[in-house]
């Protein structure tokens, strides 16, 4: 009977230990995709950024505001 009790409790801690190294594997790829998601925002952040001010340099035509008042 008793080592039926440790043969249990061994294998209670064996199971335990299973769903806590799975537990790490979930929480580090969450944490991945997590950085994942806001790696990319910023690169879109950026990119818009940066084509909102070309644009607004260049102006409606194409053209830099200072090619236009030289016309």
């Amino acid at each position: 009977m008793l080592e039926l009790v440790r043969y249990q409790v061994l294998n209670l801690r064996r199971v335990r230990m299973n769903i806590d190294v799975l537990l790490l594997r979930n929480l580090h790829q969450q944490q991945s995709y997590t950085q994942i998601l806001i790696t990319r925002s910023k690169e879109i952040k950026s990119k818009f950024l940066s084509s909102f001010f070309t644009a607004i340099i260049k102006g409606p035509t194409g053209r830099s505001w200072q090619d236009i008042e030289d016309l």
